[in-house]
């Protein structure tokens, strides 16, 4: 498995040196996207075995590489946002969860419109995370866009104008 994952360092460029170069060297096109899925595969069952180190680097690899390879809106880079997030979440580091969220709610506004029912679940965890550092005002507003949101997506559902 470490050889795995230095494998996979030397392709995401963090590690430096002759053999790196020679692969970036021979990388031409940007990574294909199964590769930043397979990553975070990888990391999902390092997290599932409880070796929360080496799921976090993996975690943030991946992310580098959908964030490199992928157009802004792209599902992988938004799945990887939330990954990483939800995995600062799940080990209580909520200050740096709160700003990968926030960056995935940007991307769905920019690409998907600012009452995008794919905003739900990424304000609720955000509103969850702000809680838990104390900022219930910003979580409160938060909830509120959900429920304004969820009722809109209910209104054009039910073929009400809304």
């Amino acid at each position: 498995m470490l050889e795995q994952l230095v494998e996979l360092s030397l392709l995401t460029g963090s590690v430096r040196g002759p053999r790196s170069q020679a692969i970036q060297e021979r990388i031409s096109e940007p990574l294909p996207d199964d590769i930043a899925v397979r990553l975070t595969r990888l990391a999902a069952y390092f997290y599932s075995q409880g070796t929360y180190d080496e799921a976090e680097t993996v975690f943030r690899h991946s992310m580098a590489l959908a964030d490199a390879t992928c157009w802004p809106g792209h599902p992988l880079l938004l799945d990887a946002l939330n990954f990483l997030a939800g995995w600062y979440a799940d080990r209580k580091r909520y200050a740096e969860a709160c700003p990968l969220y926030e960056r995935a709610i940007t991307v769905i506004e920019r690409t998907q419109g600012l009452e995008s029912p794919l905003l739900a679940p990424v304000l609720i965890r955000l509103a969850d995370a702000l809680k838990n550092l104390d900022r219930s005002a910003e979580a409160d507003a938060l909830e509120a866009r959900l429920r304004h949101i969820n009722n809109e997506s209910y209104s054009v559902a039910a073929g009400h104008d809304a």
